[in-house]
């Protein structure tokens, strides 16, 4: 099914899971539409997505296929198929820098977390090549200092993935919150 258009009546589904979707979609505003339609009361949706940090910049522009666009004046993509295009810095175009035009754009949709995580597992686990790059037995290791660097001061300057909550509100709007590395 299309996450555009989802076969599924409005207020059916209590929780949405995305793994590296929302950058795919020409049309993210169609998303939130169906999501607000389709979520109950009180529905999350966790999407977890490439996070636009000075260093996953870098990483995405020089060692990954898909676009890494942070400048792109809009939300939508020129591609209209399936998986036809991309740009990596959208979640962060949307949740971040655009966050108040989300805000306003989706009232029924609360952003209750963006936690930027992961500085370097993504990519030596073959996230950006479908290739690891490391053997599997030091990816504890890796893991540990992944988090390490995340949890100090300049930890959303170092992630490449970005985790981003959102729950339907079944009233009048509420506060909001952000943060964290990893949970």
């Amino acid at each position: 099914a299309s996450a555009l258009a989802l076969p599924l009546a409005a207020g059916a589904v209590g929780a949405v899971l995305m793994l590296n979707v929302l950058h795919h979609l020409p049309d993210v505003r169609a998303l939130f539409r169906e999501l607000e339609r389709v979520l109950v009361p009180g529905g999350r949706v966790a999407m977890v997505e490439p996070y636009a940090s000075p260093l996953s910049g870098v990483v995405y522009r020089l060692a990954h296929h898909e676009p890494f666009d942070p400048a792109q004046p809009g939300w939508e993509l020129s591609g209209r198929g399936a998986m036809t295009a991309a740009n990596d810095a959208l979640p962060w175009i949307v949740f971040e820098r655009d966050r108040a035009l989300f805000e306003a754009e989706f009232p029924g949709l609360e952003i209750t977390r963006v936690a930027p995580h992961t500085a370097a597992l993504y990519a030596l686990s073959g996230g950006l090549s479908y290739r690891g790059l490391a053997p599997g037995f030091l990816f504890p290791a890796i893991a540990a200092v992944d988090d390490l660097a995340c949890a100090l001061p300049p930890g959303r300057r170092l992630a490449s993935m970005v985790t981003i909550e959102l729950a339907k509100r079944s009233g009048p709007a509420t506060g909001r919150t952000a943060g964290g590395c990893r949970t």
